[in-house]
């Protein structure tokens, strides 16, 4: 068919999963919090304007002022949009947020 909906005529894409580390400065607050002090952030393998394939510098500023406190999440909804792969959410949740969104794009599964 050729319809708007009809995806035969798509190639399938695989998408690959690739993993990038966020190290905590303040190794004694994790210590002392039980906090992890290294997270494991999935990214999308590939290339695609839309999709988190890197953690953008921006991402480790904004986590690294949460963790700091300099960001006082503490209690607070915490709303983070084309977030990629989420690192300041992660750290918003680590950090006190009483609520966390994380939207992106979405991978089609079907």
């Amino acid at each position: 068919g050729g319809g708007a909906g009809d995806s035969s005529d798509e190639e399938e894409e695989e998408h690959t999963i690739t993993f990038d580390r966020y190290l905590r400065k303040d190794a004694e607050k994790c210590e002392r919090l039980g906090q992890p002090r290294i997270l494991n952030l999935g990214l999308v393998g590939e290339h695609h304007s839309l999709w988190g394939h890197k953690l953008w510098n921006a991402s480790l500023v904004v986590a690294d002022m949460v963790d700091a406190g300099e960001i006082d999440v503490t209690g607070k909804s915490v709303l983070e949009l084309g977030s990629g792969a989420a690192l300041p959410s992660c750290m918003a949740g680590i950090c006190g947020s009483s609520c966390v969104v994380a939207t992106d794009y979405a991978i089609d599964t079907d």
